[in-house]
């Protein structure tokens, strides 16, 4: 149950649902922190979605800004509605990709594919990985990094000076590492400051030394923030 999770585990999401399998998100939802998970069918017209999003609002609020919805296409503007009645502030895109990096949540884009073992992006930290089912593609080298293996890379979250540009998959250095990369950036979003903050998956060993270069060996140095979870 939400409640059990440990604060840093709940990012005050709200899931809403009309894909079927609803057990499952259910589970990954409140896996994943979720303050109250609303499906489809709705039986009753108390149950559609928008007026229960605005109680949950009223009633509690969320212990992050970060919320995610997964609804009907034809419910979502009765729902945006409501949010913005209830007094949610309009963002762009960028507003949504912070909360997500200071979330530690990351998201693979086409730049990133195929570069990383789910731990590496500490998916079995935030509810990412569920090594009691299966099977799914890659399930074996998951498993068997888990148990068996030495993670040496971890992803860390990041500032980058005013004016920086970084995209995802931007290769990261260290001393340690000279002219070979010592990682990639994940995500990466602006700030009100003008500065960046991304997520990156680094050498455990160039994180620890602090020095990461940013697009080249003597490129902007980046400054590792906390994240809202442990790393282990």
């Amino acid at each position: 149950h939400a409640s059990r999770l440990p604060p840093a585990r709940r990012p005050g999401l709200i899931a809403t649902t009309s894909l079927g399998r609803d057990h499952e998100l259910c589970r990954r939802a409140f896996h994943a922190g979720a303050d109250d998970f609303l499906k489809k069918p709705y039986e009753r017209e108390s149950e559609w979605p928008a007026p229960r999003v605005r109680r949950l609002l009223e009633t509690r609020p969320l212990r992050r800004a970060l919320t995610t919805t997964a609804l009907a296409t034809e419910a979502a503007p009765a729902l945006f509605d409501a949010l913005v009645a209830a007094g949610a502030v309009r963002a762009g895109t960028a507003a949504w990709q912070l909360g997500m990096i200071r979330a530690g949540l990351p998201l693979i884009t086409a730049p990133t594919q195929e570069e990383f073992v789910a731990q590496m992006l500490n998916y079995e930290l935030i509810g990412g990985v569920d090594f009691h089912k299966g099977c799914y593609p890659g399930q074996e080298i998951v498993a068997r990094t888990q148990y068996l293996g030495k993670l040496k890379k971890r992803t860390y979250r990041l500032a980058l000076p005013a004016g920086s540009t970084a995209a995802p998959g931007t290769d990261v250095y260290a001393p340690d590492f000279g002219e070979q990369s010592a990682g990639k950036l994940v995500n990466v979003a602006p700030t009100a400051d003008g500065g960046v903050e991304a997520l990156a998956v680094i050498q455990s060993s160039s994180a620890e030394a602090g020095d990461i270069r940013v697009g080249a060996p003597d490129g902007p140095r980046a400054s590792l923030l906390d994240l809202p979870y442990a790393l282990g």
